[in-house]
């Protein structure tokens, strides 16, 4: 038996004999089109073999490498008995090639460029993103399996249409318009999922800005193999079904368009089947934001933002951003950018303005069976959907309706001037000393203390005014919370904000205390495994009565409530304005 290096010499030399033979007959690599492939490198000699011939391995992930050579190149591994998949155009394991600089549209941002500052509205927005509603999309989109029981969501399995479809209805139920564009391209089928918010104003509307990722996922090992995708690429549609779950209780001048797209990991063809059939009458795409690969994070939380130089202005944007909601993440920001790896190429190709998101330090367990939630840190992807959140919601321009309404609170009687009361209005700024102590709409100096219970940590916080901030464990009172209140003197509280279209209220398992985000006495279309609600009431222990035919009760706006959810899972509580 000879030794593994006596064969790696023999073929080593054989290597040389067939370079220097191929030299004579065609250019040398570099002087023609430099393309990219997937590459199996199984032993050394393999990896000799790229080198000799000119290739260049640009990321290596187990036994497969993205290499870069020229099209002769190629064919010799081919010839040598190796496994090599070409790429037609970019995805994680390509770049774009059909004419990066080829622009056949220019729609540059052309309105209200500057950015324009601090706003409560949006504040209001961002402040609504959560860990735990991150975590969750994340934990469904993993787990899908195709017919084998294998959790992957690969282009062509029953575990990507199935996700597609999750997709679907997960956006349908924020209210928003959606459509399944299925597609084939290159031997290709899948499906894009899109969601519209249509813009209010009727001069603006066609100006549509859209933010979104690839829904499919991959193992460099084989189309049977697991690959859950948590951070490729559950994580950048867990950015957008968070921004289109909040976002859709606004109206904005601009078109927004939220996007999960198919097929991406063999060539983005699926962003690149939506561009090539944009009807510009119909929809002037103004700039894309592409999240891809938001959830690894090696110590510090940090994300690199790539713009090319038409969409570089997105980049300026973008830090005025970060600088005036202290989004709480390390941003690169990457200029002139020929990051062509994900969605955004397909944008930047036909002339539209855009912008990739990617973590900054790369996961390792990219591609693989290993990339799983547990991988992820969240807080990562919560900052950067804040981001994008802002961002989109300046690009577009807040349409908001401003209402008021009073809450009359009472000191003294029988309840001991305790008041159980919730805002029906999205506040313009939704911390507690904001909304209670305004001078004009607050009721400063006749309250003494807050307490919310929050279901999700079975935890109580309070708010007492003067009290060190320390011990204030209650800070925002958002207008899904029901809230007690403890007047010393009567007086009337007047919530300014803006009209919620529809509003999700998860009811956790056991006993939730919520308020009634509509302005309309209604039963409140209750989940039926509602059991029991409790309702102020002076006269009774504790100030509270309690109905047992929740399926007839009437609910009443700036009412607090109690609702008893005996299942052991969550549930959610959509309630109409």
């Amino acid at each position: 038996m000879k030794k593994e290096s006596d064969y790696v010499c023999v073929f080593v030399t054989v290597l040389f004999t067939i370079a220097v033979f191929s030299a004579v007959f065609y250019v040398l690599p570099g002087e023609e089109n430099m393309e990219q492939a997937l590459v199996k490198i199984s032993d050394i000699g393999e990896r000799l073999t790229i080198d000799i011939l000119g290739g260049k391995v640009i990321e290596r992930h187990d036994e497969y490498a993205l290499v870069e050579a020229s099209p002769d190149a190629f064919s010799d591994m081919k010839n040598l008995g190796m496994q090599v998949q070409r790429l037609d155009s970019s995805a994680h394991c390509g770049t774009v090639t059909d004419g990066t600089n080829n622009y056949t549209h220019t729609s540059k941002y052309d309105t209200n460029t500057a950015f324009p500052g601090y706003d409560e509205f949006v504040h209001s927005m961002i402040n609504q993103t959560s860990d735990s509603s991150i975590y969750d999309y994340i934990d469904i989109l993993q787990n899908f399996e195709n017919d084998n029981g294998v959790p992957t969501r690969v282009t062509g399995s029953s575990g990507f249409d199935e996700a597609a479809l999750w997709t679907y209805h997960e956006l349908r139920s924020y209210g928003l318009e959606v459509f399944m564009q299925n597609f084939t391209s290159s031997g290709y089928s899948s499906t894009n999922v899109i969601a519209v918010l249509p813009g209010t104003d009727p001069d603006l509307y066609p100006e549509t800005f859209i933010i979104g990722g690839h829904l499919d996922s991959i193992n460099n090992r084989g189309t049977s193999e697991p690959a859950p995708g948590a951070d490729d690429n559950a994580s950048g549609i867990a950015v957008t079904l968070e921004a289109a779950r909040i976002m859709s209780q606004y109206n904005f001048k601009r078109t927004i368009r939220f996007a999960a797209w198919g097929a991406e990991e063999q060539g983005l063809h699926g962003s690149g089947y939506y561009v090539s059939n944009i009807d510009p009458s119909e929809e002037k795409v103004m700039g894309y934001l592409n999240y891809d690969m938001l959830g690894y994070a090696d110590g510090e939380l940090a994300v690199t933002l790539h713009a090319n130089t038409e969409s570089n202005w997105m980049l300026d944007y973008m830090a005025e951003v970060r600088d005036t909601y202290d989004i709480g993440i390390n941003f690169t920001y990457i200029y002139d950018s020929t990051e062509t790896r994900s969605d955004h190429a397909r944008f930047w190709n036909a002339g539209y303005n855009a912008t990739l998101a990617i973590e900054t330090v790369f996961s390792p367990y990219y591609h693989s069976e290993d990339d799983t939630l547990d991988k992820l840190t969240i807080p990562q992807i919560t900052h950067s959907t804040r981001h994008a959140i802002a961002t989109l919601a300046h690009l577009a321009e807040p349409d908001m309706q401003i209402e008021a309404f009073d809450i009359p609170l009472v000191a003294g009687g029988e309840s001991d001037g305790w008041n159980f009361v919730s805002c029906n209005l999205i506040p313009t700024d939704n911390s507690i000393t904001a909304i209670l102590d305004d001078p004009v709409h607050g009721i400063q100096g006749n309250y003494d203390r807050l307490m919310y219970y929050d279901s999700s940590i079975d935890e109580w916080s309070s708010y007492v005014p003067g009290r060190a901030a320390r011990y204030n464990t209650l800070d925002t009172w958002d207008y899904r919370m029901g809230i007690w209140i403890r007047m010393t003197n009567s007086d009337t509280l007047t919530i300014a904000g803006t009209v919620p279209a529809n509003t999700d209220i998860t009811v956790e398992p056991g006993w939730n205390m919520v308020g009634y985000p509509s302005n309309e006495q209604d039963v409140g279309d209750l989940p039926g495994v509602i059991d029991t609600i409790g309702y102020f009431e002076a006269s009774a222990e504790y100030n509270l009565a309690y109905d047992y035919s929740p399926g007839a009760f009437v609910f009443e706006p700036g009412k607090g409530y109690w609702l008893h959810n005996p299942s052991e899972t969550a549930v959610t509580w959509t309630v109409d304005y």
